[in-house]
C-alpha cells in the first residue's frame, strides 16, 4: 500500500539556537500548519529512526516472489514493532494512528491536535512530524 501524497524531505534545515526537544522537528511553514490544529486534529506523517533494515532479497524473475514476500513480511513485522511506543503514545494523549505499517519506511499517518503533536514531537524516536498534503492550509 503507498501513502498517496506523502513525500519525505530530500532535507530539512533546522536553527540550531531554537532547537528543543519539540521545535526543529519540522520546518517553520510545516510548524504554521500543524499549529492550526488547535480545535480539529489534522492528518499528519510521522517518521522514525530504527525500524527494519533493509537487506538484499533474493532475486525473482517471475512474479508472484514468495521469497520477496516473506522479506517483505518480516521488514513490515519490524517497523510495526518499532512504531509501537509511538503509537501507543498517541492513543494516551487522545489521537489515533492509521493502522498501515509499511515495509518500505519506518512512519506511518496520525490525526493529531497540535498539543497532541508537540507530545509525540518531544518522543525521542520521532524524527520528523509533517501536515499531509491532504490536510486544508491554514
Amino acid at each position: 500500500m503507498l501513502w498517496k501524497g506523502f513525500q519525505r524531505p530530500k532535507r530539512v534545515d533546522i536553527d540550531t539556537e531554537t532547537l528543543t526537544p519539540t521545535y526543529g522537528k519540522f520546518t517553520a511553514a510545516q510548524r504554521a500548519q500543524l499549529e492550526s490544529a488547535t480545535t480539529r486534529p489534522i492528518d499528519v506523517g510521522i517518521m522514525l529512526s530504527g525500524g527494519a533494515v533493509i537487506c538484499p532479497a533474493p532475486a525473482c524473475s517471475v512474479p508472484p516472489c514468495p521469497g520477496l514476500t516473506s522479506y517483505e513480511q518480516r521488514w513490515t513485522d519490524e517497523n510495526a514493532a518499532s512504531q509501537r511506543c509511538v503509537r501507543d503514545l498517541i492513543t494516551s494523549v487522545g489521537g489515533t494512528s492509521k493502522p498501515d505499517v509499511l515495509w518500505i519506511i519506518n512512519g506511518f499517518y496520525a490525526s493529531l491536535t497540535w498539543d497532541q503533536i508537540k507530545a509525540v514531537a518531544a518522543y525521542p524516536q520521532v524524527t520528523s512530524i509533517e501536515p499531509s498534503s491532504s490536510a486544508p492550509p491554514p
